[in-house]
């Protein structure tokens, strides 16, 4: 490749030095980063925002009961790409979890596995497929529960809004969680300890 060549994909740049290609999705995340960090009406401490989360910590399964059809058992595993979290009662302390997508392809594979974004819808009130404004979705059969939000030029802008769904409580293995990959991001931010 041609070093500092420049391209865009989805609306976002991509400068090419050498092998050196910065990741859409990448760009995506740091777009969902600005979204829920920077000052909107005096609210930038109001979320606790990650990335890659697991939904338990552990290697054991994730019981998740009533909450997305009847009993579902997920795999500790399992990741959402970005949650953030509300952290102020009058806002119901809102969860959301994003989907990111970079292709097409990927989509239809997500969109055939079902299962595979149960975890997320279970643990969030709405549940957002993030990807680059010029990736064309309307023709894919999205799951109702599903909103849609594109990314262009470092900003996101929702299209379709997610619905409210009045989901319990993310269980105490998801917090755990949560607080580890925060503390992964920042050390000095938590603390956890482990005897």
């Amino acid at each position: 490749m041609v070093a500092g060549v420049v391209t865009t994909a989805g609306g976002l740049t991509i400068t090419r030095r050498g092998n050196d290609v910065a990741d859409p999705t990448r760009l995506i995340l740091d777009a969902l980063t600005r979204r829920h960090a920077e000052p909107r009406n005096g609210e930038s401490r109001a979320w606790v925002y990650a990335e890659e989360v697991r939904v338990a910590t552990g290697f054991s399964r994730l019981l998740l009961d009533g909450q997305v059809g009847d009993a579902i058992r997920l795999g500790a595993e399992q990741r959402i790409d970005a949650f953030a979290l509300h952290t102020w009662p009058s806002k119901k302390y809102r969860r959301v979890a994003y989907e990111i997508k970079v292709s097409r392809s990927d989509l239809k594979r997500e969109l055939e596995q079902p299962y595979k974004c149960a975890a997320a819808l279970a643990l969030s009130n709405q549940f957002y497929l993030v990807v680059p404004s010029e990736m064309k979705v309307d023709d894919f059969d999205l799951p109702s529960e599903w909103g849609v939000m594109l990314v262009s030029k470092g900003k996101t802008l929702t299209t379709v809004k997610a619905p409210w769904r009045d989901t319990p409580l993310p269980p105490y293995s998801f917090m755990l969680s949560l607080a580890r990959n925060l503390q992964a991001v920042n050390p000095e931010s938590v603390t956890i300890r482990g005897d």
